[in-house]
């Protein structure tokens, strides 16, 4: 290909990227609700982690005491 081509490709997809995910130059809407959405699923998996984790702690000691 072409370094006029290859330009070209790079525009449009940096054209699309823009449309897709920034609106006005900010985030869109979209992306913002899909970046909160994998914040709160990695805060509920770790929450359930330590969760897990106490109660095991808890029975742990109950049946040991």
């Amino acid at each position: 290909m072409s370094d006029d081509k290859l330009e070209r490709i790079e525009e449009l997809v940096n054209d699309i990227h823009r449309r897709l995910f920034y609106d006005n130059g900010s985030p869109s809407f979209q992306t913002r609700l899909s970046n909160h959405d994998q914040q709160l699923k990695l805060i509920y998996w770790f929450g359930g982690t330590a969760i897990s984790a106490v109660i095991v702690a808890v029975i742990t000691l109950w049946v040991r005491g």
